[in-house]
């Protein structure tokens, strides 16, 4: 069973824009990407940079279409240096559970 190069969590309680920035030591070669929310409806993406400071590039976005609680994942490949969920939209403050996990 393959080892986790990462697993990292954020978690929102209000607000629009890029979260905390976290560094990818190791290569990833596969990642998922969780997002749990309750009765919001949210515009997210993960974005990956070089450096810490971006430019971020997205790797991969959704839009919720219900008010109701659901998970949904983004799946992909390759390698990511720096990693940071985005919010661009959210309807109110309700809390929003992120999840990246990399192999």
């Amino acid at each position: 069973m393959p080892v986790a190069e990462i697993d990292q969590s954020w978690i929102s309680s209000g607000g629009t824009g890029g979260m905390t920035p976290v560094q990818i030591y190791n290569s990833v070669i596969e990642w998922a990407f969780y997002a749990e929310k309750d009765n919001s409806t949210i515009t997210v993406s993960l974005q990956s940079a070089q450096n810490s400071t971006g430019p971020w590039v997205t790797e991969g976005s959704t839009t919720t279409n219900s008010t109701a609680a659901e998970q949904f994942v983004m799946r992909g490949d390759g390698a990511m240096p720096w990693v940071r969920p985005y919010i661009t939209a959210r309807t109110n403050t309700n809390t929003i559970n992120f999840r990246l996990i990399g192999y």
